[in-house]
């Protein structure tokens, strides 16, 4: 009993964790990351939900014959999965770096154009 409650915090974090590490934004990519990152991140709500709840059951199991010390480190075991399974919940792709609100174009005009012709002429685009 004592070693299934960080089996499941790490199962949690790690869950959790591996679709933000394996995403990384202007790197380059492989499709089995990808893949394996978007099952993972799609799933974790509901695995960090369940994984919460059973932490819980098993600290209210634990709980009756514990020391202090060990009621402190239940506690403290406790605290990663409630931060994962809150984030899991949260956009957390655009929270650092923001959405956009306002989408600003530049319109094509001739002064642009002729400005860039040369520039895409010596880069062989035009």
């Amino acid at each position: 009993m004592w070693l299934a409650l960080p089996a499941v915090v790490v199962g949690a974090v790690v869950w959790f964790f591996v679709p933000v590490w394996t995403i990384e934004a202007f790197k380059a990519q492989t499709s089995e990351g990808l893949n394996l990152s978007y099952l993972l991140h799609s799933w974790s709500p509901v695995v960090t939900l369940t994984a919460l709840v059973l932490a819980a059951l098993l600290l209210v199991t634990l709980w009756r014959g514990a020391r202090l010390w060990l009621k402190v480190a239940l506690v403290l075991l406790l605290v990663p999965v409630i931060t994962v399974t809150w984030f899991a919940r949260q956009d957390h792709s655009t929270a650092f770096a923001g959405s956009i609100s306002v989408a600003l174009y530049i319109r094509n005009t001739p002064i642009i154009a002729s400005w860039m012709s040369p520039l895409l002429a010596m880069m062989g685009g035009a």
